[in-house]
């Protein structure tokens, strides 16, 4: 009789493999809370890596806040990795009413061993479903990366996350930066994704977050000023599901701190 490795390293035909698959549980799809995003994505489901990029300041935080805030509705339990603000500002960013989500009590670490450790204590203990990491760059620092390939870093970094989804079932958001965008181009696009081709390389879906309005300008050489129109594009740049790219056009509401969809 053949041993248990043997068993499952062998060649099978197509209609075996079927059969065996059929016994395992087929991946669980949610809606983003957004129509118009769901029509382009089909759904968001267990095992994917989404990307949320864009131009410092233009709201990735924010959106990952949105999408929380509409998967709490649906009652899917999230978990919040929060590197680059404090808790107290991320709660802040929710709003008066805070919703419950899960966070690490203290980020004691960047490392992905502990990040994974934290998500399997969340899964156990609360059901998550889905993680928000932001952000990607803040997993690494200038010291460990001085004399080593960061491009290479943040690729290998962005597969271990993808691996998370997929052996954890959970669906993971990472917001990770875009470079300055160089030239008459008026908004950052997948190539612009600021160190590593892998980071889109890896994900499933890339979704980049663009403010309307005027950018950055300086009243003088002590002050900076933003002027910033409340709408916001939220392109598609890599959709691996369905294909479909293009933009979703939104508003951001200043009192309920939240991304709301035009119709």
């Amino acid at each position: 009789m053949e041993n248990l490795k043997e068993n499952s390293d062998r060649i099978v035909s197509s209609k075996e493999l079927k059969e065996e698959l059929s016994k395992i549980p087929k991946q669980a799809g949610y809606s983003t809370g957004y129509k118009n995003l769901d029509a382009y994505l089909g759904d968001v489901r267990e095992g994917d890596l989404i990307i949320i990029s864009g131009v410092t300041g233009e709201g990735k935080s924010q959106a990952g806040v949105s999408f929380t805030k509409n998967f709490i509705e649906q009652n899917i339990n999230c978990l919040w990795f929060s590197f680059e603000i404090s808790s107290q500002e991320l709660m802040e960013r929710f709003g008066v009413e805070v919703p419950i989500f899960y966070l690490p009590r203290l980020i004691t670490s960047k490392a992905v061993d502990w990040i994974n450790k934290k998500i399997l204590e969340g899964v156990k203990k609360y059901q998550t479903k889905v993680v928000f990491i932001d952000h990607l760059h803040y997993l690494t620092d200038d010291v460990s990366v001085r004399n080593r390939n960061l491009p290479e870093i943040l690729g290998n970094l962005c597969r271990q996350f993808k691996l998370m989804a997929r052996q954890h079932r959970l669906i993971i958001f990472l917001i990770a930066h875009t470079r300055k965008i160089k030239g008459d181009r008026n908004r950052p696009t997948i190539e612009d994704l600021k160190d590593s081709s892998g980071i889109a390389q890896e994900a499933d879906t890339v979704l980049i977050v663009q403010r309307k309005g005027k950018r950055r300008s300086k009243k003088n050489d002590d002050e900076e000023s933003f002027d910033f129109s409340t709408d916001v594009n939220l392109w598609i740049e890599k959709n691996r599901r369905t294909g479909r790219l293009g933009v979703i056009n939104m508003k951001y509401d200043m009192e309920n701190k939240i991304h709301l969809e035009y119709e």
